[in-house]
């Protein structure tokens, strides 16, 4: 388990993502034409990165739930706020919190729109929040299964 610990740190790559994507969404605002491919591209790397960094002689499920752990202690705060609180904070951890997922949130809402269209204000938010960390998850989950040799369609060597 201490050679997986380096997967925590790369836990926090998503908070510089998403201050970029927020940099680049309001100073350039045709940016937003682009968010789709982008965030399907962070997605992709992001399980790119976990096959880098993962060892395969051990277990992929502790080590993908490492790697995302900074983003399920992010979606408590998000959730504790939404649903708690009934409004985000207005200070620094309000607005990284939410950043946070920004990179993957247009994959969550391309995906989970559809069957929450019902829901409205901040439960749809929510679960979109929720979408998010399992997008990546799962993404991470499969780059460390990539890289045990469960073979599949998508092969990094």
């Amino acid at each position: 388990m201490k050679n997986s610990l380096k997967l925590l740190p790369a836990g926090l790559i998503p908070f510089a993502l998403g201050y970029a994507f927020n940099y680049l969404i309001l100073r350039f605002p045709l940016f937003v034409r682009f968010i789709f491919p982008l965030s399907l591209l962070c997605t992709v790397l992001w399980g790119r990165l976990s096959y880098t960094l993962s060892n395969p002689r051990e277990s992929p499920f502790p080590q993908a739930l490492l790697m995302c752990s900074p983003g399920l202690f992010v979606l408590a705060l998000l959730l504790f706020q939404a649903l708690v609180l009934k409004s985000y904070w207005m200070n620094a951890i309000g607005s990284w919190s939410q950043l946070y997922f920004l990179p993957f949130l247009n994959i969550s809402s391309s995906l989970l729109s559809p069957p929450l269209s019902a829901l409205w204000g901040t439960a749809s938010l929510s679960a979109l929040y929720a979408g998010s960390w399992l997008a990546m998850f799962s993404s991470c989950l499969t780059g460390i299964l990539l890289k045990r040799g469960h073979t599949g369609l998508l092969r990094f060597r």
